[in-house]
């Protein structure tokens, strides 16, 4: 993984904390179990585990055309089938089916079928990287094909998903009053606005984090907030509890964007160093 200080150009810049990692606990015992397919799982998998990805309607499961080929998440993206239903027998076969929902570009991808070899285990597919790129900016969906040992085939319920194009070009972001390097405190007493311009490509779905950073690479503050209205541009309010103790440092002000739905905080994007703002305090 790059190191964050090596990071020149824009790319993934995961959190310190990487959020919930779903758990696949091997069931040892029968138990009462809902009759019917369940619709599959969309996850993908980072450092060794599994994460969801971000739900919003209508899209579905967002995935971050970004993630796609990006070392952090080769092949990443992941069906989870359960086996747990009285429908599925040991022996019997799944095979993960990905649709785009448009007669006009209508693609389908179906993955190998997979035997099923416990009941105890949930089954696991990967979508290949090859194919995913061929559902960017287009609505799809995800089923499952259950094909038992007597015959037949049964599909699951749907599960809807939307891979996002990549964003636009990355503005430098805009702290106010800075003139020559300098800001003048005095002349913000109640406060330091500070202005990202629209990003193409940003959904309300997406989120902006900005980061105020002083004395040797301290981190004083950091605000988030989701791009509700992505056409428009984002402004944040740097309070004077901030700035005004740090009167002759010198300041460093940049920000991070949250790639797919829910903020997740593995799928947290640098808009590079040619993008954030360095200054004086006066």
């Amino acid at each position: 993984m790059t190191h964050k200080d090596e990071l020149k150009t824009e790319g993934f810049w995961p959190s310190e904390h990487v959020g919930t990692a779903i758990k696949r606990e091997t069931r040892t015992s029968s138990k009462s179990v809902q009759a019917g397919l369940f619709p599959p799982a969309v996850l993908y998998l980072y450092d060794d585990r599994l994460f969801s990805f971000g739900i919003t309607a209508p899209e579905g499961a967002v995935i971050a055309q970004e993630m796609i080929g990006h070392s952090f998440f080769r092949n990443a993206i992941k069906v989870l089938i359960e086996t747990d239903v009285p429908e599925i027998e040991v022996g019997d076969e799944v095979q993960a089916v990905w649709t785009v929902l448009s007669a006009e570009d209508f693609y389908e991808y179906r993955s190998d079928p997979v035997r099923v070899d416990s009941k105890n285990k949930d089954v696991l597919i990967t979508l290949p990287d090859t194919e995913a790129v061929k559902f960017v900016g287009k609505k799809s969906e995800i089923v499952y094909f259950h094909m038992p040992q007597a015959g037949g085939v049964t599909p699951s319920p749907g599960r809807l998903v939307y891979v996002a194009p990549s964003l636009g070009p990355k503005p430098i972001l805009k702290v106010m009053g800075v003139v020559d390097g300098v800001l003048d405190t005095t002349a913000h007493p109640d406060g330091i606005k500070v202005i990202i311009d629209p990003i193409a490509n940003m959904h309300r779905y997406n989120a902006l984090e900005i980061r105020w950073t002083q004395d040797s690479g301290i981190w004083v503050d950091s605000q988030h907030r989701m791009t509700v209205y992505p056409d428009q541009s984002m402004a944040f309010t740097i309070p004077p509890v901030v700035y005004q103790p740090h009167v002759g440092k010198r300041v460093l002000v940049q920000y991070f964007i949250f790639l797919g739905a829910n903020m997740s905080p593995n799928l947290r994007w640098s808009a590079s160093t040619l993008t954030q703002a360095e200054f004086n305090l006066i």
